[in-house]
């Protein structure tokens, strides 16, 4: 039976340290030794079923270590592993027919592992040629209204667990954060890496996004955490909190990537006189390439304005910058950016997704096989530096959205005649014609078919839409609309609190309540933010409601910038706002 070569090498270290922790949610603990032992019984259950090399299984995407787990059985097998989200039923659906499962885990145990499977018999399907086999498949969001399924091969996984073990320094001291969801190929980097290492990935027990800045820095001190990756958004907030929070002090590195990293935040974490001596990485990759393929280390005399560089190729791949012709352009020429090399995936799982992402070249003689990332990049000196999308394609919280999907998703409810997407103050709006639902309605709807990260911030609800003269929905016209503030009124805290209540969705809130407690996420927090702006034209960021997730502490934040009438003083004797 075929071996992959990630677990090869995790079995290698097992038992080197078999005793050593490998996995913790911080209450309970899975050695090495017990990995293995765990990960062995899932693939015996697999290869009985008949799942093999060139095969596909399926499992519910939680972050666990039944998850880590279940996966490692499934490479065990010689197959490739898809977390799928639970709560996505029909976009679940729609994704095993694709890929044509082989089979799909029933569920996980708290014993850590798979507790049924359900085989698929004849249905499967078998990818690739040779050894090029899928280790994983992944799904992002589609311009063509649906979903993309990408394939990448065990040789391609053992080439980024090899070069991330070796550029993020992983020792089998390190305690890795694992905060990403299953969803989302950051988690490979967080995982395999971790585990080739020898090393301990932490299982954050709840989403990042539902965490404060002051709840996170507790939980990265209390985990032993040294080494975690944040999407750059949340790192942009959090290390302004830094400058009156202590960083904890095993943290060594700092992975951040996802989105474009401000230079105002790698400026602000240089300046935090606890940063020196801990390491800030600004990643770069697509999951067409295996997560990861540029890095940029950042440096005190890096002199970055408005955007961190990505920085240079990890070893084993190749980038070229080219005008729309595919002609290389010189130094300092922004093109479109190409990828090639040991990390590119097998490709799509429907060929009609592909859209000429992927391109045969001849370079020196030889044909070779290149990825157009739709991303524009330019020679700034040694590093590349990243300046915007060739198409619609957005990032939003790290995850990379086509609006087009999301448009797909909502023509598709009953309730809606007619939709557009616009992309405004990093949010997703949506304008809706049809018979009026409420905003939690349109969400338990796309629900089935979406995942929460493509969810729109706001919708707007329209009798029809504005026009140009030639009859075209005037986009500018609804761009308007959503920036309109009403007749300027002063912001009170009862306004506030109402803004809180019909966001969360509960009869009332006290000063001492903190926003996540009360079930807040980063989605909620946007539709605070964009309340705010819209009904008071309040400035908030959502950066304000992780620092200050109480009540009584937005006020404050509030009163002192002069953006809401009353007096601070006083607020703690107050029980409850009607």
């Amino acid at each position: 039976m075929y071996l992959p070569p990630v677990v090869r090498e995790i079995t290698r270290v097992a038992a080197e340290h078999p005793d050593a922790i490998a996995v913790t949610d911080g209450v309970r603990s899975v050695s090495y030794a017990e990995l293995l032992q765990l990960a062995r019984q899932v693939t015996a259950t697999l290869v009985e079923g008949g799942v093999g090399e060139a095969q596909v299984a399926a499992f519910p995407g939680v972050r666990s270590i039944g998850s880590i787990v279940t996966m490692m059985g499934i490479l065990g097998a010689g197959a490739g592993y898809i977390a799928v989200d639970a709560n996505s039923s029909e976009r679940s659906k729609m994704i095993f027919g694709e890929v044509g499962v082989s089979a799909i885990a029933t569920g996980l145990s708290t014993a850590g592992s798979a507790e049924g499977w359900e085989f698929v018999p004849g249905r499967g399907k078998r990818w690739g040629e040779a050894r090029a086999h899928p280790a994983y498949a992944i799904f992002t969001s589609g311009s063509t209204g649906k979903p993309k399924g990408i394939l990448v091969s065990h040789d391609s996984l053992a080439w980024h667990a090899r070069a991330i073990r070796i550029a993020y320094e992983l020792e089998p001291g390190d305690r890795v954060l694992h905060c990403s969801s299953l969803l989302f190929d950051v988690a490979i980097e967080e995982i395999w890496p971790t585990l080739a290492a020898g090393a301990t990935v932490v299982v954050l027990p709840e989403p990042l996004g539902n965490l404060s800045y002051d709840r996170a820095t507790a939980l990265l001190s209390d985990l032993g955490i040294s080494v975690c990756n944040i999407p750059s958004s949340y790192f942009a907030g959090w290390v302004e909190h830094l400058r009156t929070s202590p960083l904890p002090s095993s943290l060594r590195l700092v992975v951040v990537g996802s989105e474009p990293l401000p230079g105002s935040a790698a400026r602000a974490w240089l300046g935090l006189e606890q940063s020196a001596g801990r390491r800030l990485v600004n990643a770069y990759g697509l999951s067409e390439a295996t997560v990861t393929s540029l890095i940029y280390e950042v440096q005190a005399d890096g002199g970055e304005d408005a955007c961190v560089p990505v920085g240079r190729p990890l070893p084993g791949i190749d980038v070229l910058i080219v005008d729309k012709s595919g002609n290389p352009v010189s130094k300092g020429v922004t093109g479109e950016l190409w990828l090639a090399g040991e990390g590119l995936s097998m490709g799509y799982t429907d060929a009609i997704a592909d859209g000429g992402k992927f391109v045969t070249r001849r370079d020196s003689g030889s044909p070779r096989r290149w990825l157009r990332t739709g991303d524009l990049a330019r020679w700034d000196g040694a590093e590349i530096s990243v300046c915007g999308r060739t198409d619609d394609q957005v990032k939003i919280a790290g995850h990379r959205i086509e609006p087009a999907e999301l448009l797909a998703a909502l023509l598709n409810l009953e309730q809606v005649r007619d939709a557009r997407i616009l992309h405004l103050d990093g949010e997703l709006v949506a304008f809706l014609v049809g018979r009026q639902q409420s905003y939690q309605d349109v969400l338990g709807s796309l629900a089935r078919v979406l995942p929460s990260y493509m969810f729109p911030t706001t919708i707007k609800w329209l009798a029809e839409y504005p026009t140009t003269s030639g009859g075209k929905v005037d986009l500018a016209a609804l761009g308007a609309i959503y920036y309109e503030v009403a007749a300027r009124r002063d912001l009170t805290v009862d306004g506030l609190a109402e803004v809180w209540t019909s966001v969360l969705e509960v009869p009332d809130v006290k000063f001492s309540d903190d926003f996540f407690d009360l079930g807040g996420n980063s989605l909620a927090a946007a539709r605070v933010i964009s309340a705010l702006r819209r009904r008071w034209d309040a400035q908030c960021t959502l950066a304000d409601v992780f620092s200050s997730p109480r009540l009584e502490d937005f006020v404050e934040l509030l009163v002192s910038r002069g953006q809401m009438v009353g007096d601070s003083t006083g607020l703690r004797e107050v029980e409850k706002v009607p």
